[in-house]
């Protein structure tokens, strides 16, 4: 799981997806805490937001502040 997030960070920096003042390791590391989140599970619960609502707004939420703008 750790190379193909490094891998996906790797490809995003490539591609000038991500700022640069934000180190590979805190990507990843961020990537890994999301995948233990228990806010997908509330939302759903919730039942206010479909799921891909969900989705993007989670992305949003964990990749917004990397995105290059």
């Amino acid at each position: 799981m750790n190379k193909r997030f490094h891998a996906l960070v790797a490809q995003a920096r490539s591609d000038g997806a991500l700022a640069p003042e934000v180190p590979d390791d805190v990507l990843v590391f961020t990537l890994y805490s999301r995948a233990c989140d228990p806010t997908v599970d509330f939302l759903l619960r919730d039942n206010k937001l479909n799921q891909e609502q969900i989705v993007n707004a989670m992305v949003h939420a964990t990749m917004g502040g990397f995105l290059a703008r």
